[in-house]
């Protein structure tokens, strides 16, 4: 029983670093594979035979929806077997999610991503009730200020987050957001998703959390770069200096 647990945690914290690996790889060799959105809407496909119909094997982008879904029924799970904070933070951000992709969010005809990124979305967030559940075990050393402020931190960046994407969803399609932080970076709502699970993985402390932590910042920070040179395209004298973390990146 120790040699399987041992086995599943290796094979757990493995493909965080495989998919980490994957990201960068893609990015320097097939950068279609991490488009979506309007970042994909200009790529062209030649059908040039099996291999061309891979990488250009894309689905619906309105699916972001399926991991939010997929979330918020594997919290229920979380909060069945063990009620704790984290669980409560988790279920309320997969659920506020769930709402904002079928009532906030505005997702074109047109808008896709790629099949890999969908798949990879649906292990992620699997994974990611996996370190609650696992996490619903460790045992919490932290000062009740050191919490408060996590907590504080988790809801702001869960209320910025939510007025970033209606603003986002108030836009003409894919015109300049200039709200808020999104005059400094032209991801701010990825910044806010950074900040929700940095302040995740610091209550739990535990490696499986800044897994997903370490995984959001990595994923997040391609997809805001690639935002941004798509941004620098259309508005080159407008477009704000940052991708994602305000003053550094």
């Amino acid at each position: 029983m120790v040699d399987l647990l041992k086995i599943l945690s290796w094979i757990y914290f493995s493909s965080f670093g495989i998919g980490l690996l994957s990201v960068f790889l893609a990015r320097w060799r097939i950068p279609i594979l991490l488009k979506y959105g309007k970042t994909l809407v200009d790529q062209k496909h030649q059908n040039d035979g099996m291999f061309d119909i891979l990488l250009h094997l894309t689905v619906p982008k309105e699916w972001f929806r399926h991991f939010y879904i997929l979330s918020s029924c594997l919290s229920i799970i979380n909060l069945w077997s063990s009620m704790n904070l984290v669980s409560l933070l988790v279920a309320f951000h997969s659920f506020r999610r769930v709402y904002e992709t079928h009532y906030v969010n505005r997702f074109g005809k047109r808008s896709r991503m790629h099949i890999s990124h969908y798949l990879v979305g649906l292990w992620f967030y699997t994974s990611l009730n996996v370190a609650v559940a696992i996490s619903s075990t460790s045992h919490q050393t932290h000062s009740i200020g050191s919490r408060l402020f996590l907590i504080a931190l988790f809801s702001l960046a869960s209320f910025d987050q939510y007025k970033n994407h209606l603003h986002l969803s108030h836009l003409v399609k894919y015109t300049l957001p200039q709200y808020g932080l999104f005059q400094v970076v032209t991801s701010a709502h990825y910044f806010d998703e950074v900040l929700i699970y940095l302040s995740l993985a610091s209550y739990t402390g535990t490696a499986e959390m800044y897994c997903c932590f370490a995984w959001v910042l990595g994923n997040l920070s391609i997809s805001a770069i690639e935002t941004r040179e798509w941004y620098a395209k259309k508005f080159p004298s407008k477009t704000p200096p940052y991708a994602i973390l305000p003053y550094l990146l």
